[in-house]
């Protein structure tokens, strides 16, 4: 699980399934499917091979699926657009990290929405926007 370099070819997207298994990348992104094109970007411009898996639910969350990915990749960045302190994401890095410490080789992040209450005029604001995605993915890839 070394490096931070890409395996080639753009994100590969998951929707969870029973018995799967992609082939092996750096990066697991998890519970936003709406990033998927930025994940495209970062494969072009740093060769970062993304897997995105987008959780179709919350309860009962796969968490098999995510950790087959953690445990592949060594990476977790967690994406939603609840507020980050008690937001599902906080779920999902605890129970990982809980389950693939050892296989981890940087923190789990989450990337969520700003924990402040905020007008719906406001959304674009708060909502975690790509460039924020993004940073996170390239910080962990390199940490």
């Amino acid at each position: 699980m070394g490096g931070g370099g890409g395996g080639g070819g753009g994100p590969r997207v998951r929707v969870p399934a029973p018995h799967s298994h992609p082939p092996p990348s750096p990066l697991s992104l998890s519970l936003s499917h709406t990033h998927k094109h930025k994940a495209d970007q970062l494969a072009a411009e740093d060769g970062i091979s993304a897997e995105v898996i987008d959780l179709r639910t919350l309860l009962p969350w796969d968490r098999a699926t995510v950790e087959a990915s953690v445990s592949r990749t060594g990476r977790l960045v967690v994406s939603h657009e609840a507020p980050v302190t008690s937001g599902f994401g906080a779920e999902v890095a605890a129970a990982i990290a809980a389950r693939c410490f050892l296989r981890l080789e940087a923190p789990p992040v989450r990337v969520c929405g700003w924990d402040t209450p905020f007008p719906g005029v406001l959304e674009a604001a708060y909502l975690p926007t790509q460039a924020r995605v993004v940073g996170e993915v390239r910080r962990v890839v390199n940490f």
